[in-house]
């Protein structure tokens, strides 16, 4: 979903680090901002894959990137 907009977001659930983790906590102020209540479904915090269709992940810009291949570990779930 690159590009989405936290309003087309809304009704997803989210599969996210747990609060205190900066991805966390900017994406958390973002629906905040914007009055949007994001729905967690699943905390992880090491780089197992959740279960398929479980929810909506966001990821960093070099996490996601194709011309950067991190580990898993950097990027965890």
């Amino acid at each position: 979903m690159q590009g989405s907009r936290l309003a087309d977001l809304a009704d997803e659930q989210f599969i996210t680090l747990p609060v205190g983790y900066g991805n966390r906590d900017l994406v958390d102020r973002a629906f905040a901002i914007t009055g949007i209540e994001r729905r967690v479904a699943l905390e992880v915090t090491d780089s197992a894959r959740p279960p398929p269709s479980s929810g909506v992940a966001s990821a960093s810009r070099s996490c996601a990137s194709s011309r950067h291949r991190p580990s898993r570990r950097e990027c965890a779930y």
